[in-house]
């Protein structure tokens, strides 16, 4: 009984909806038949077959990191993100290129980068914003620190600890691409207490 109301009542919202659209058709009800209408779709609710959908859920969803930003020279960049940081080059066109940072996806498109300042205060340690990066298990974090030491990058703010025998304790680098996207990389002992 009730799922004919409702399909009245869609067939007739449609119908009407060709000759005035649905808010000045709602707006031109009276008051009983807009109580009728919420009182039809209340029982459609109730109904045991009704499942409402609930929302996704972040925690549990598997999800990789997607993130796009400028730069003015897509070899340069290939160059930086290939050579410095190991990532794989993925696909590319002419105005921009993919890369599989750490297992998330850069798009890299041409263009002028977002200018950063020092203007995230952290620990009393100003940081650039804005910023991007990862976080990894503490002994990788070491070798890539390792690495990027070894190549003569320039730090904005060199490999340390913060929050030493705080919770959050964790371990941090700063730099930059060669136009000036900022990039935090961070490492902990225990990746379980990131949050």
């Amino acid at each position: 009984m009730v799922g004919q109301w409702v399909s009245k009542l869609v067939f007739f919202i449609v119908f009407q909806s060709a000759h005035q659209s649905l808010k000045s058709f709602f707006d031109a009800m009276h008051a009983g038949q807009k109580v009728f209408i919420f009182k039809i779709i209340a029982q459609f609710q109730s109904h045991p077959s009704f499942i409402a959908p609930s929302p996704p859920n972040a925690h549990t969803m598997q999800a990789i990191f997607h993130y796009s930003f400028h730069a003015s020279d897509l070899d340069l960049a290939r160059s930086f993100y290939t050579t410095q940081l190991n990532c794989k080059e993925a696909r590319s066109a002419p105005t921009w290129v993919d890369f599989d940072f750490f297992g998330h996806q850069l798009s890299v498109h041409l263009g002028q980068a977002q200018a950063t300042s020092l203007t995230g205060k952290v620990d009393d340690i100003w940081v650039p914003m804005p910023h991007f990066g990862l976080i990894l298990k503490l002994e990788d974090w070491q070798a890539l620190a390792h690495h990027l030491q070894s190549t003569g990058m320039a730090f904005i703010i060199q490999p340390q600890c913060r929050f030493q025998g705080q919770a959050g304790e964790q371990w941090t680098m700063f730099f930059c691409d060669p136009f000036g996207n900022a990039i935090e990389i961070k490492g902990f002992e225990d990746l379980g207490k990131i949050y």
